[in-house]
């Protein structure tokens, strides 16, 4: 979204697809990382909005 162009479409759809990819990789480890806390468990899946804002930060 950020390039303006000819390809400009084709890039934002290559960057949307890749930040999904990033994100659903971050959320599976985040998953596997509150099955290990349990103790923690509701106050992680409790944020999931923080997560996502963390990786598109990162994107």
């Amino acid at each position: 979204s950020r390039l303006r162009g000819n390809d400009g479409g084709a890039v934002s759809v290559f960057s949307d697809k890749f930040l999904k990819l990033k994100i659903s990789s971050f959320l599976q480890k985040q998953k596997t990382k509150n099955r290990n806390l349990k103790s923690r468990h509701s106050h992680e899946s409790g944020n999931p909005v923080r997560s996502v804002s963390l990786v598109l930060s990162f994107g």
